[in-house]
């Protein structure tokens, strides 16, 4: 019935999201969370789809919030120690790959996507990685989901796609993809055991 498994990264393989990081920076820099979130992720997006670098994602952030130019936002610092590996999960997807080509959709910056590639994760368990960076398209877009399928070589009925927000998951099922809104590795095996996956 399935031969394609599409999972997310932030908050499904790692446990991180730019929430928690503006958390971590406001209270280090001392500085309102409310703020820094609305500027911080209202950036992000442009960072997301490579449609701007680092330093002119921290430049304007800073700007914004009328902030020394100088000012270390510890973009690598803190993901590094905010992410964690969610072991559970990255056990099930190499099950998975034995069975199913796997493979991953995320929203994310090319820097973070370079750390959690190299430190969070093992790329090896996806057969296609699709970035949002790298395809200049963000979830929930339709058109993120039908790129992966083509690349795939699958159809939206013989896939199933995992993501922790539910509008992701809303947007790959507008397209007839089978979706599971991940809350835990728990409910996660039950859910796919439910839809004959596993």
């Amino acid at each position: 019935m399935f031969d394609l498994i599409i999972f997310d990264l932030g908050g499904v393989i790692v446990d991180f999201n730019e929430e928690m990081y503006v958390r971590y920076i406001s209270k280090k820099l001392g500085m309102p969370y409310r703020k820094m979130h609305e500027v911080f992720v209202r950036n992000l997006k442009l960072l997301e789809l490579g449609k701007t670098d680092f330093s002119s994602y921290k430049k304007e952030c800073l700007s914004e919030l009328k902030m020394d130019p100088r000012t270390d936002i510890e973009w690598s610092k803190a993901f590094l120690k905010l992410a964690k590996t969610n072991s559970d999960v990255e056990s099930l997807v190499r099950r998975l790959h034995k069975r199913y080509k796997t493979a991953l959709i995320t929203n994310i910056s090319k820097g973070r996507y370079s750390m959690a590639y190299r430190h969070k994760f093992d790329p090896s368990i996806f057969d296609r990685r699709f970035t949002s960076f790298g395809l200049g398209m963000r979830k929930p877009s339709a058109l993120i989901y039908r790129s992966a399928l083509r690349s795939m070589h699958s159809a939206p009925e013989r896939t199933v796609f995992i993501d922790n927000l539910k509008r992701n998951v809303l947007g790959a099922e507008s397209i007839g993809i089978n979706g599971i809104v991940f809350k835990d590795y728990s409910q996660l095996v039950a859910d796919l055991e439910r839809m004959g996956v596993l």
